[in-house]
């Protein structure tokens, strides 16, 4: 991963030990939910905004509500990490926040177009 250094640095930091993944059976559950809360939430009010207002941009529509939802999504988990464990990385999360709102918005965005 391009950034992993971030997130072992933070988890490190966290933890006051060298980073371990464990309960990998997870992570796919958290996919999981992020990616239906996208196609419920997210790709349904596209779809609505799109029928309703016809001379709007749909990429512009789509990567804007993609990306409000990766925000709020990241927002939610790192600043209750920030609140919760008193070394977590106000970096990794203004990094993470942004890093979502460009992957959700591009995956928005992607959808609309197939």
């Amino acid at each position: 991963m391009w950034n992993k250094d971030i997130y072992i640095k933070t988890a490190e930091k966290v933890q006051k030990s060298k980073h371990e993944l464990s309960n990998f059976i997870y992570i796919p559950l958290a996919y999981v939910v992020i990616i239906s809360g996208l196609f419920v939430i997210c790709f349904s009010f596209v779809d609505t905004q799109l029928q309703k207002y016809k001379n709007i941009d749909k990429h512009m529509v789509a990567f804007f509500a993609g990306g409000f939802y990766g925000v709020i999504v990241n927002s939610v988990y790192h600043f209750t990490s920030l609140v919760a464990y008193k070394d977590y990385s106000l970096y990794a999360t203004v990094f993470d926040i942004a890093w979502a709102l460009v992957l959700y918005g591009t995956a928005s965005v992607l959808y609309v177009r197939l």
